[in-house]
């Protein structure tokens, strides 16, 4: 299975968490590729970023390294919509991703949306889930 890469080191400030690869990024070999994805403005817009960045494989290499910003996802299977999905990908996206977060120990995890959040806490924090709210936008 072609996916992306996790940008994934002990001590990273902060870990984005999407919910699956997209097929545009997975083509382009970086996250969030998709021009109707709003994350790459978002990102620029917010108090994160030491200068504002271009989408792209360098600005994915510059944020992993100088940002101390990392990425991966819930699930690794890259579809062309979150309706492809199925709970066994979600179960075992959410044991793969509770090991990363363990092992690599980020300050600061963010999910990408109350679906990834949600599914995550389905399966490793299930008290969790009907408190589920949105935080700071």
């Amino acid at each position: 299975m072609q996916t992306l890469p996790d940008y994934l080191v002990v001590g990273l400030d902060t870990v984005s968490i999407g919910l699956n690869p997209s097929l545009p990024s997975v083509a382009k070999g970086f996250y969030f590729a998709n021009p109707r994805n709003r994350f790459w403005r978002a990102l620029n817009a917010s108090d994160l970023l030491t200068q504002k960045i271009e989408p792209g494989k360098k600005a994915m290499r510059h944020l992993f390294q100088y940002e101390r910003i990392g990425y991966t996802d819930l699930v690794k299977r890259p579809t062309s919509n979150a309706s492809q999905l199925r709970a066994a990908d979600y179960r075992n996206g959410a044991a793969r991703l509770a090991s990363k977060l363990k092992r690599y120990r980020p300050r600061i995890a963010w999910f990408h949306g109350k679906v990834a959040c949600g599914q995550f806490l389905r399966y490793t924090d299930r008290e969790r889930v009907a408190d589920l709210r949105w935080g700071r936008q």
